[in-house]
């Protein structure tokens, strides 16, 4: 933001955000979670698909020394209340798809927990409060940042505490193995709300003083175009995406000879997804492997 005030850091549906703006709306956001009582060790959930309001509120959470809980909102709603239940949030952001489940969701929480739409005008009223003053509170790179649940397919799903320290080395390995530039921009059409999505290329992007394009949800059609016109440089998905990318019409007359970091992870992926896409001389980096 001091640097590189001007330059766009976020861009969604059809607005620009710039590096100066996005960080005054973190600090009023961090401001107005102090004055709900947060405080360093407390936790604040995010339930929601892709929208600037994630990164704002996990920027704005780990600013006061609190955690972000990342959750996903295509669980099943007892899977989405238990995980509410387990991490015992203060505040609670919900998108537009989880709006007619937050009221059932609230009814089965702690009464003291807040909670907050993105979409109906609850999360920009709460931000609109905050002060701009100062919102850092001294923290230790070993206190948690981030938490993200696992899949629960062999029994109730675990909250991965991860530290500032772990998430530091992270985007610090991400920038290391790939060819991150100042001038980027990254097409965020996986979910957020994923650590792949939300660590391996955003927030890389972001410390680079990129530009970060979010989609809410994937669609071929809208990738395509986006990663076209927009010259984007990065972009992660999994491979059933990255597949019906290449189906879509006009995949062979797109030019991408700007995509250079392409990650796919989640599922391996069939030696014609490499040939596919390598004829456009595009290479993939695999994030996918077994014990």
């Amino acid at each position: 933001a001091k640097i590189r005030g001007d330059d766009v850091a976020i861009s969604f549906e059809g607005e620009d955000t710039t590096y100066s703006r996005f960080a005054g709306r973190v600090t009023r956001l961090a401001n107005s979670l102090k004055d709900l009582g947060v405080s360093p060790g407390d936790r604040v959930a995010y339930a929601g698909f892709n929208h600037p309001a994630l990164l704002e509120t996990f920027f704005a959470t780990t600013l006061v020394g609190a955690a972000c809980v990342l959750v996903n909102p295509r669980l099943a709603d007892p899977e989405v209340e238990y995980i509410l239940r387990d991490c015992t949030p203060s505040v609670v952001f919900f998108g537009e798809d989880q709006a007619q489940n937050a009221e059932r969701l609230r009814a089965g929480t702690d009464p003291e927990v807040r909670w907050f739409g993105v979409d109906d005008g609850g999360f920009e009223s709460l931000l609109a409060a905050g002060s701009d003053d100062d919102a850092v509170v001294p923290l230790d790179e070993d206190d948690t940042a981030l938490i993200m649940y696992t899949s629960g397919t062999t029994g109730n799903p675990k909250g991965v505490m991860l530290s500032h320290r772990a998430l530091l080395f992270q985007y610090f390995n991400a920038i290391l193995g790939e060819d991150f530039r100042q001038d980027d921009v990254n097409l965020s059409v996986a979910p957020l709300f994923h650590i792949a999505g939300l660590n391996m290329l955003a927030v890389p992007t972001f410390m680079m003083g990129g530009r970060i394009i979010i989609h809410r949800r994937f669609k071929a059609a809208e990738t395509l175009r986006a990663l076209a016109e927009h010259r984007v440089n990065s972009a992660f998905m999994v491979p059933a995406m990255l597949d019906a990318v290449a189906h879509e019409e006009g995949f062979d007359a797109a030019d991408l000879s700007m995509l250079r970091n392409l990650m796919v992870g989640g599922a391996p992926l069939p030696e014609r997804m490499f040939t596919t896409w390598a004829s456009k001389g595009i290479s993939i980096s695999q994030g996918f492997g077994n014990d």
